[in-house]
């Protein structure tokens, strides 16, 4: 586990190697980023973006969040990172972390509705959690515009584990050695559908 001084210590760690945020996007299955976008952060070609409202609200929420869910649970979730012992580009942050339990926590802002299961957009962040951590259980943690609380139990899934990571190692050789084509013809295409004319219906 490691800790850092500042926001800049932390924002130069992210750099150095892929986070669990990260994920979405180098699979291919983030509405917010491309995996040309985390190329691009990786190597300092894109200039870090302001947190907008909801992050900003997000992150004004998550101390409530994990206070409200360490009373549910009779523990301590601390806020902890982690960088995997032999790869070291494996490193993820926590939003809480019990030691003896050996369980995690990933805490999201949802608005006005919980999610009865892990949205997708999530799905590649916490197994890439699972994966790092080594960590027996892990529960999604969402807090709507109430400060209600809804948890969500992951399961491991450990043929999408070793997808993900096959893909992870291979997008940080890409910017290790600058292979900036590869990740140009990973991104995905997004298909335009035909305008229909005026009066056109159908099939």
């Amino acid at each position: 586990m490691k800790e850092f001084k500042d926001r800049l210590s932390w924002l130069e760690h992210r750099r150095a190697g892929v986070g669990a945020s990260d994920c979405p996007s180098i699979m291919g299955e983030s509405p917010y980023s491309t995996i040309l976008d985390t190329y691009n952060s990786k190597i300092n070609l894109a200039e870090e973006k302001e947190p907008s409202y909801v992050m900003e609200l997000g992150n004004k929420l998550e101390p409530i969040a994990r206070c409200r869910y360490e009373l549910i649970n009779d523990a301590d979730f601390p806020a902890v990172n982690f960088v995997h012992a032999s790869k070291s580009h494996y490193r993820c942050s926590l939003d809480g972390y019990n030691v003896e339990l050996n369980k995690a926590i990933e805490i999201k802002y949802c608005g006005r509705n919980f999610s009865e299961t892990c949205p997708d957009k999530y799905k590649a962040q916490v197994q890439y959690q699972y994966a790092i951590t080594n960590c027996d259980f892990l529960d999604l943690v969402q807090i709507n515009n109430m400060n209600e609380i809804n948890i969500i139990p992951i399961d491991r899934d450990n043929e999408y584990i070793t997808r993900l990571l096959d893909k992870v190692d291979w997008f940080w050789d890409c910017v290790v050695n600058k292979k900036l084509q590869e990740i140009i013809e990973a991104v995905p295409v997004k298909v335009k559908k035909p305008r229909r004319k005026k009066g056109e219906v159908n099939g």
